[in-house]
C-alpha cells in the first residue's frame, strides 16, 4: 500500500493484448456485460481465503481488518439503482451478498473464472469499494478511484499525492464504518462529479 505515494509517476501499468480482449469479450458476453458498461468492484475482506491457501498458518492477527460483505448491501443496492454493474471480487470468500440482482456478479460463483477475466474486472472498474487487501493492487496500478472500508493504515495517507476523504455512515444500520475515498485527478474528470459528492450519492 506504501507505494500509492509512487502511483502519479506511473502510466497504466496493465493492459491486454488483442487475444485477451477477445477472451475477456466472449466471457462478458456470457455475463450480459458490454466492455462499454459502467461497473463497480467491490471486495471484503475475511479469514476464508488464508485459511484455505494457508491452513499451517495463524492469520487471526489480521482478523480486525475483516468485515461481513453483507455490510455493503445497501450500498451495493445504491450502486445498481443507480445505473451501475456491482462485480464482488475474490475467489475465495466466507459468504455469499444477501440479495441477487441481473446486475449483480458474485465472482466466487462464476462457472469459468480465470485470473485473466477477474484482472480485468479490476483494472478496468469505474471505482474499486472495498478492503485494503491484496486484490486491491490491480485496482491501483492502473488509477482506478477508490473508496477504502476499515482502512488501517490511516497514517499513511498524509503522504499521499491525492485528496483524501474520510466519511461515516451507517450502510447496514447496526454498525458504523469509515470510508477513505482517493481520488486520482486524471480518472475523476471522466466521471464529472466531486469525489465527495460520488460517495454522498452512494451512501445516501
Amino acid at each position: 500500500i506504501n507505494s500509492l505515494s509512487q502511483i502519479y509517476l506511473t502510466d497504466k501499468l496493465i493492459n491486454f493484448n488483442n487475444e485477451e480482449q477477445i477472451l475477456v469479450k466472449n466471457e462478458l458476453s456470457k455475463l450480459n456485460i458490454n466492455p462499454q458498461d459502467k461497473w463497480i468492484c467491490v471486495h471484503n475482506r475475511d479469514d476464508a481465503y488464508l485459511k484455505e491457501t494457508y491452513p499451517r498458518e495463524d492469520w487471526s492477527y489480521h482478523n480486525y481488518r475483516n468485515f461481513p460483505i453483507n455490510d455493503l448491501s445497501k450500498v451495493c443496492k445504491k450502486m445498481i439503482e443507480n445505473g451501475y454493474t456491482v462485480i464482488r471480487v475474490g475467489n475465495i470468500v466466507k459468504e455469499q451478498i444477501d440479495f441477487k440482482h441481473s446486475k449483480l456478479i458474485d465472482y466466487h460463483l462464476i462457472k469459468n473464472k480465470s485470473e485473466l477475466l477477474e484482472s480485468y474486472f479490476l483494472t478496468n472498474a469505474h471505482l474499486y469499494f472495498g478492503s485494503d487487501s491484496g486484490i486491491f493492487n490491480l485496482a491501483m496500478v492502473n488509477k482506478i478511484p477508490f473508496c477504502f472500508i476499515n482502512f488501517p493504515s490511516i497514517t499513511n495517507m498524509i503522504k499521499y499525492p491525492f485528496k483524501t476523504y474520510q466519511i461515516i455512515s451507517n450502510i447496514d444500520l447496526n454498525s458504523s464504518k469509515k470510508f477513505m475515498f482517493n481520488e486520482f485527478k486524471s480518472k475523476i474528470s471522466d466521471i464529472n462529479i466531486k469525489p465527495i459528492a460520488m460517495i454522498e450519492f452512494f451512501l445516501l
